[in-house]
């Protein structure tokens, strides 16, 4: 599946450790190579974790360094927003709002955004 979709796709970003579980190869350059080979004709961003990424349009390959920031610390979630059910409706409410019940409604909002 991911062969036949590679040549339709303008852009494609997998993660290294995703190629590494489908390809069981653990070398970005080879990687890149097995993507191409297996279709890709838009530009593959890989991206390698703390190590930055290869980004390949098909005729170079660049790296790009990870950007590094500063670490935010998280606040800890108070127990009644830790609930399931608490993030289950807040997300079913959330969902609500943006999709439309009716199917018809999404495709008829799917062709004006094309």
């Amino acid at each position: 599946m991911l062969r036949e979709a590679l040549c339709h796709a303008d852009l494609f970003l997998p993660s290294m450790d995703d190629m590494q579980h489908l390809t069981g190869n653990d070398d970005p350059e080879r990687t890149l190579d097995w993507i191409r080979d297996a279709g890709a004709t838009g530009v593959v961003v890989l991206k390698l974790g703390k190590d930055g990424s290869i980004i390949d349009d098909g005729k170079t390959r660049a790296p790009v360094a990870a950007l590094r920031g500063p670490v935010v610390r998280q606040r800890r979630p108070s127990p009644a927003r830790n609930r399931r059910g608490h993030r289950a409706h807040r997300l079913r409410a959330g969902l609500r709002a943006v999709v439309p019940d009716e199917p018809s409604a999404g495709v008829r909002a799917g062709r004006k955004a094309v």
